[in-house]
């Protein structure tokens, strides 16, 4: 089985609990299990999330840890994070989900069976309190053409499912320190010839709640109003699909928690 890596950023408001069963999953839970997980640490964390990252690195002694004095952000993280990378397969995962026991198994066969794609993503589940709790999937294109027609409005990989190769990453300035993240690298991977494809399952499943839609509001609509801007300037879309989106999306970012919540399960049925 190949080698890989597994890439993590935690920061300090993160739960201890949700970092121990993210761990879990990757760490223990898997058929395949990763030949290292780097972990970044962005800042100073708690002591609860110190204790719980010592104990994986005891039970797991392939996990490397990066620590950064200050606080900078999850792409700054990860940009870090992938430059220790031993590998050139990379999994991304976060420090709030759960890895499925299948996930690096089905995604390693996947990428080698298909040498061009660079990225490979997945469905998602998504789950409130409890993982057992399903309540949404958010699906995906499959094809490359279909995932080049929908990244034109919107984020073609869910970002916490994906497997990349290191080089091509690189190659496209690694990840735009704009948030969301993961969104323009896309975009700039396929301007740059990257093939990317998304698995017809659930591989991973997802935190969602009150916080993670409260994040998706003011500033998450700045970076993706920079995003569709440089998508425009690039000709990647054109100026009608520019006003479609900013439009289309200020509404949606803008619009009261109870009304993002509804719209945000809406889409995902």
């Amino acid at each position: 089985m190949e080698k890989f890596s597994v890439l993590m950023s935690v920061y300090k408001s993160e739960k201890p609990s949700y970092l121990d069963v993210a761990l879990e999953s990757v760490c223990e839970n898997q058929s395949v299990l990763p030949t290292e997980v780097v972990l970044v640490k962005d800042g100073p964390l708690s002591n609860k999330l110190d204790q719980i990252i010592d104990k994986w690195g005891n039970r797991f002694p392939r996990l490397v840890l990066l620590e950064k004095e200050v606080n900078e952000g999850l792409a700054s993280a990860l940009n870090d994070g992938i430059n220790l990378c031993s590998f050139e397969l990379v999994f991304r995962m976060d420090t709030d989900d759960i890895s499925m026991p299948n996930r690096f198994e089905k995604q390693l066969e996947f990428m080698r069976s298909n040498p061009g794609v660079d990225v490979c993503g997945s469905y998602i589940q998504e789950f409130e309190e409890s993982p057992e709790d399903i309540v949404s999937e958010r699906t995906v294109p499959q094809s490359h053409d279909e995932i080049i027609k929908f990244s034109r409005s919107r984020n073609p990989l869910s970002h916490p499912s994906v497997c990349f190769r290191k080089e091509a990453v690189l190659l496209a300035g690694s990840y735009p320190i704009v948030y969301p993240e993961d969104y323009l690298l896309w975009i700039k991977m396929i301007q740059n010839g990257s093939e990317m494809a998304n698995i017809r399952e659930s591989l991973v499943k997802m935190r969602v709640g009150s916080d993670f839609i409260k994040r998706r509001g003011w500033t998450f609509l700045k970076g993706e109003l920079e995003i569709y801007l440089y998508m425009y300037r690039t000709s990647y879309i054109s100026l009608f699909e520019l006003i479609f989106n900013v439009v289309g999306r200020s509404v949606v970012r803008l619009a009261p928690e109870f009304v993002k919540l509804w719209l945000y399960k809406k889409a995902r049925k």
